[in-house]
């Protein structure tokens, strides 16, 4: 089973294997104008106010003692540090083996939590849209993050290396430098 955590409007479950029970938690506001896929399961819940593990609980669905995939892409940097320790225990919450797909920003050279490439003036329309950059950590940092909710910390892949994998190499100068955002995968072993 897949839960895609704070989905909005992407559109991964479309393109997971058909035999995957998929789950999508996000804010029922963001659910009502979406469409259920095919094959998933919509999970309404405001995490501002509820816990991931009380919106799985009440989805019977959910197997709490079957192995779990959990994405968090484009979340965790929207969160301040305590939210995100939440978040990370909820998510190692249960009986079954865990396993955490996540994108998170690193800080730049001079400490901000920002994609790296990002101008000035789109960190004043995210501070003004109210959508500011809250959390980011160095992969060395987030290691130990991780380990602080029992999981261990399996691949951290760069953009440079994903544009440099997927990419042919004259269309590398597409993205000519680092992003700043990594992609995450840590296990936690089934208890």
């Amino acid at each position: 089973q897949v839960v895609l955590v704070g989905a909005g409007f992407d559109m991964l479950s479309a393109t997971l294997p058909k035999h995957v029970r998929v789950f999508e938690v996000d804010h029922p506001g963001t659910q009502s104008f979406r469409g259920t896929p095919d094959g998933v399961t919509l999970v309404p819940a405001d995490l501002a106010k509820e816990s991931l593990s009380g919106a799985l609980h009440r989805e019977p669905a959910f197997d709490r003692n079957v192995a779990a995939v959990f994405v968090a892409e484009g979340l965790l940097m929207y969160l301040d540090e305590a939210a995100v320790h939440r978040v990370l225990a909820q998510l190692a919450d249960g009986p079954g083996a865990r396993t955490l797909v996540l994108t998170i920003v690193t800080p730049d050279t001079d400490g901000r939590v920002r994609l790296h490439s990002q101008r000035r003036v789109v960190d004043w329309i995210m501070r003004f849209i109210d959508e500011p950059f809250l959390w980011g950590e160095a992969p060395a940092e987030l290691e130990r993050t991780l380990e602080r909710h029992g999981f261990s910390l399996e691949t951290v892949t760069t953009t440079m290396e994903l544009r440099d994998e997927l990419l042919p190499p004259n269309a590398h100068g597409r993205l000519p430098r680092s992003s700043g955002e990594v992609i995450v995968v840590a296990r936690k072993p089934e208890t």
